[in-house]
């Protein structure tokens, strides 16, 4: 993987620069109704890759925040802390559809191998590269889809100070 020079992540918060971000307990990754498939690609997650539980997603393109599935309200560009994997979330949401069509199916299972393993789409004009860090500080704010106010003031994460190794 060529590292990207930036990365971005889009919010419904308002983050002040320095802020780090962290896994989001509420995530889509975590609601009921993705449980099953969700367990799927957990169960197939290979050893050295990190858990999408505990990963913070980011772009290397303002414009995937929408297509990759996250909020464009508020876009920050942020610089990871830890290990930045890549993955195509195109093999995710087709394995995800054929999952609901299906169940867990070899042909389930292979797509959701080559999201672990980084592999392009097949088809590019639907390719969506999104990476996965442990955490990322907030540089700055590159753009503002609503008014202000209608953004949630995000708490600080660690009000006793941050982890070792996650510091701005």
């Amino acid at each position: 993987m060529t590292t990207p020079k930036h990365f971005y992540h889009g919010s419904r918060r308002l983050f002040a620069s320095g802020h780090i971000l962290t896994p989001q307990l509420d995530g889509y990754s975590q609601r009921a109704d993705e449980q099953g498939f969700e367990h799927l690609v957990t169960q197939m997650r290979p050893a050295g890759q990190l858990s999408r539980m505990r990963s913070v997603f980011l772009v290397d393109d303002p414009d995937l925040i929408d297509p990759c599935g996250g909020s464009t309200d508020a876009i920050y560009r942020v610089e990871p802390a830890g290990e930045v994997q890549q993955s195509d979330l195109a093999w995710y949401s087709e394995a995800w559809a054929l999952y609901g069509d299906e169940g867990n199916t070899p042909r389930v299972r292979e797509m959701v191998l080559h999201y672990w393993m980084g592999r392009p789409f097949h088809t590019a004009s639907s390719s969506c590269m999104e990476y996965r860090a442990p955490a990322a500080t907030v540089q700055s704010m590159v753009e503002l889809n609503v008014d202000l106010a209608e953004l949630e003031v995000a708490p600080r994460p660690y009000p006793e100070g941050a982890p070792s190794g996650l510091t701005p």
